[in-house]
């Protein structure tokens, strides 16, 4: 097993292959017995190996895969940031670095419930209008921190994954009101992180959280700062209260997303697109 493809959103979390598993066929794990009944999902009988090894051709990989083992996760160069999301070889300006399926939530209900909790700082928003949702990155995305434009190497586009669930759905994703995919029973996007520049192997992967973000985080430092009496370089933030501060990334969500009647900038390209 590649050693960069261990890597879990909890912290120290490594998953280990139980049999040989064949290039193309899907991963599964078990996630106990009351997963199902805390569904009311009942199973007759259980599937057999043929009816959940289905496997993608291996010349459809090479031609429409991407490999999510070509970063890594290990401590940031950058102060006070923890850990980090690193290149595992070179890029080059406009190739994918990584990509991962976002979960679409209503923005009011999220923000009342974890206002104070460490989720909201994997949120991402568009501050462009006032959209009534945001995004929860499911990938090792959630590790690549901040830093400026004239620094940072990666920008974000959005992705529709149509195929998912067009046999469910009236109508294409692009399509549906933010509600409607909120409600969805699965991750309707993908958050495709794009190269700005050309990136060296091992090099941080960093992105630009905006200019709201920016400003949130000076404010943030200063308080601890006079409150603690201390520099930036020796600054304790493991004290209430905590950094709490979605992602802010501007003209990310289609104009279908954007209620012309709730948007109150008459400069915001995405809406008047």
């Amino acid at each position: 097993m590649n050693k960069f493809s261990s890597f879990s959103n909890y912290t120290k979390v490594r998953y280990w292959t139980s049999k040989s598993i064949e290039p193309g066929e899907e991963l599964f794990t078990s996630y106990g017995d009351h997963w199902f009944d805390s569904r009311d999902i009942i199973l007759y009988s259980t599937p057999s190996k043929s009816e959940i090894s289905s496997r993608i051709d291996i010349n459809t990989l090479y031609d429409f895969g991407f490999c999510l083992s070509d970063v890594f996760v290990d401590k940031s160069n950058i102060l006070l940031a923890g850990r980090g999301l690193f290149a595992g070889r070179s890029y080059t300006k406009g190739d994918i670095v990584t990509l991962s399926p976002a979960v679409i939530l209503p923005k009011n209900e999220v923000f009342q419930v974890t206002s104070n909790t460490v989720f909201q700082n994997y949120l991402i928003a568009d501050p462009s209008c006032d959209f009534p949702v945001v995004l929860l990155p499911l990938g090792v995305c959630v590790a690549i921190n901040h830093e400026s434009s004239l620094v940072s190497n990666v920008k974000i586009v959005l992705n529709f994954r149509s195929e998912l669930g067009s046999d469910v759905l009236d109508k294409p994703l692009n399509e549906m009101t933010p509600v409607e995919l909120s409600k969805l029973p699965f991750a309707p996007v993908d958050l495709i992180f794009v190269a700005t520049r050309n990136i060296l192997p091992n090099e941080e992967i960093t992105l630009n959280y905006g200019v709201e973000w920016i400003h949130a985080w000076s404010r943030y430092l200063a308080q601890v700062v006079e409150r603690n009496s201390l520099n930036s370089d020796s600054l304790s933030l493991h004290e209430d209260p905590l950094f709490r501060h979605p992602i802010m990334i501007s003209n990310l969500f289609p104009s279908t997303w954007c209620p012309k009647f709730s948007c109150e900038n008459s400069s915001c390209s995405t809406c008047s697109a």
